[in-house]
């Protein structure tokens, strides 16, 4: 399945106004991932990571499964932190500049 760009703008201008009216529980939400089957982590277009042997889905994995993936399965969105390692919280979303929307 392709990148749908203009989908991809539209989560991105929308996630970034949820982060203007409340970065701290866009930022919880955005950093839960959640166990789950092997199903979800076979699904075509879903952002699934191996945690610990294990599959864990987030948010930012869910949306990016609606903008569907490119040739090496990267998602559109991306997600931008501040450079405050210890504490880091969300700044903003953002098309992911390595994916290939052709």
């Amino acid at each position: 399945m392709s990148l749908n760009k203009e989908l991809a703008t539209k989560m991105v201008d929308y996630l970034n106004s949820l982060v203007r009216a409340d970065r701290r529980a866009i930022g919880s939400l955005v950093d839960i991932r959640i166990p789950c089957t092997k199903a979800l982590g076979n699904h075509p277009t879903c952002q699934v990571m191996d945690k610990n042997g294990g599959d864990v889905v987030g948010l930012v994995g869910v949306l990016n499964g609606l903008c569907g993936v490119d040739e090496s399965n990267l998602g559109a969105i991306g997600v931008i932190y501040d450079n405050d390692r210890c504490n880091a919280s969300v700044l903003r979303f953002k098309i992911n500049p390595d994916a290939n929307f052709n």
